[in-house]
């Protein structure tokens, strides 16, 4: 029986800004780049680098400068607010989680209404553990902090590869591809 439900962030509960906005400014040459992408991300994500370092960097990276990528940011939606209402219908009913690969200063800044701690009984950021998703650890270690094990959890996330380490700990995993779906795929569970 799912007794707690554990959310990915960044493209789950708030978009995926980080590679779209790589994707916009960098357009042909996106490719030959990830390598660099993907280690500035992996630097914040172990919390080697602060949120402002990351978007400096990236903002060098992809030949702008860094007010304009935070001008950018703001245009983005913000929090799912589908998501939001989901999690705050069901808070008696369940345990919900957060594991994020993040680094520090990222979720308080899109919490603005109401605090994370609001919607989670515990959140699991990649920055304060030294782990990042799909490595089984961060998984068990969220389902220690909600307290109850690993087969009675559900994560989801935007991701195939963090679906299968939450499968590997031994959770129910849903594949977001969109709230329609993710009502669909958690109905069947819960």
């Amino acid at each position: 029986m799912i007794k707690a439900i554990i959310f990915d962030c960044f493209g789950v509960l708030y978009p995926d800004t980080y590679w779209t906005m790589a994707r916009e400014y960098l357009g042909d040459s996106f490719e030959q780049s990830k390598p660099q992408l993907h280690d500035l991300v992996r630097q914040v994500d172990l919390g080697f680098i602060t949120r402002d370092e990351l978007w400096s960097r990236f903002a060098g990276l992809v030949g702008s400068d860094k007010e304009s990528v935070y001008k950018r940011l703001e245009d983005f939606g913000g929090l799912d607010k589908q998501l939001l209402a989901f999690i705050e219908e069901r808070k008696h009913k369940y345990r919900f989680g957060m594991i994020s690969n993040v680094g520090q200063g990222f979720i308080e800044r899109m919490f603005v209404d109401k605090p994370a701690s609001y919607y989670f009984d515990d959140i699991v950021l990649s920055s304060e553990v030294g782990l990042v998703k799909p490595d089984r650890r961060i998984y068990m270690l969220a389902s220690v902090q909600l307290g109850v094990a690993p087969e009675e959890c559900v994560f989801i996330d935007d991701l195939s590869k963090n679906v299968a380490g939450a499968e590997e700990a031994g959770m129910s995993a849903i594949e977001y591809k969109g709230y329609t779906d993710f009502i669909d795929k958690i109905g069947r569970l819960i």
